[in-house]
């Protein structure tokens, strides 16, 4: 008997799942069952708030990435270290994530995203390597970011929010609930709070601030949107229309939503 995936002969005995033996393989650590294949669990979303957060905060700061990952075996079919390779595997693994400084940010996009996902996603701390240039633009002096992170490798649910995010046109008509998420998570990503306080979205893209522009109309809150050198701004002014985002949307991050109580 030899593996499926690398055609290795070490593979032993691992439980058994729906009455049939599973087997492990102990080079690439491959699990599988012979038989009939097993029905694939279909992945259905359920558009809620959390649904909406998550495609906020991706359309946002958040990313959804397909990426290639590498495995290297020897020519006996043993996974080794790069160097040792005779025979490479390339497989694609398709995932999401958030790279953010503040700490409640991350945590609620974990949260959302194992709402949505229905697996654990676990924030954690990350420093990365010191960086010159950001967005495309030379750094005064290099910054080393210091943050968290939420990521979760998942290709089914992949490929059923990658088209929600490319085309944003559905959300115009969703439920009240998938709006409201999707504008806290859009404005966690790219949202701000001036000294006033106003609140403002920037973002490169005019035709995603003239949809949220629309959106926040249909919460009876106005705004709206002028250039910013090579950006865009969405701008909520008055006191009233600043009011309203933050009762009816407002932020997860303190740091943003302490600035409500200037508003009396």
């Amino acid at each position: 008997m030899e593996c499926k995936r690398c055609g290795s002969s070490h593979i032993i005995r691992y439980g058994t799942r729906n009455g049939k033996q599973v087997w492990k393989c102990k080079n690439c650590g491959k699990y599988y069952t012979y038989g009939k294949p097993l029905k694939k669990k279909e992945i259905s979303l359920v558009f809620n708030y959390s649904l909406g957060y998550v495609i906020g905060v991706l359309v946002g700061d958040g990313s959804l990435s397909k990426w290639k990952d590498y495995h290297y075996f020897d020519h006996k079919h043993r996974q080794v270290p790069k160097s040792q390779a005779t025979k490479i595997v390339p497989r694609y693994k398709y995932g999401f994530q958030l790279q953010a400084k503040d700490k409640e940010f991350v945590e609620t996009f974990a949260r959302h995203l194992e709402e949505v996902s229905g697996r654990k996603v676990k924030p954690y701390p990350i420093k990365s390597r010191e960086m010159k240039e950001m967005a495309g633009h030379k750094l005064s002096k290099p910054y080393t970011f210091h943050g968290f992170k939420a990521q979760l490798i998942h290709k089914k649910l992949y490929q059923k929010i990658n088209p929600l995010t490319e085309n944003l046109t559905w959300i115009k008509e969703a439920n009240l609930e998938v709006r409201k998420g999707f504008l806290r998570g859009l404005f966690d990503s790219d949202g701000g709070v001036s000294k006033r306080p106003r609140v403002h979205l920037t973002n490169q893209k005019i035709s995603l601030l003239q949809l949220t522009k629309e959106l926040l109309e249909q919460l009876g809150i106005k705004s709206r949107i002028s250039p910013l050198g090579t950006l865009f701004r969405l701008w909520i002014d008055s006191k009233e229309n600043n009011r309203k985002f933050f009762n009816i949307i407002g932020f997860s991050i303190k740091r943003k939503q302490k600035n409500k109580g200037k508003l009396g």
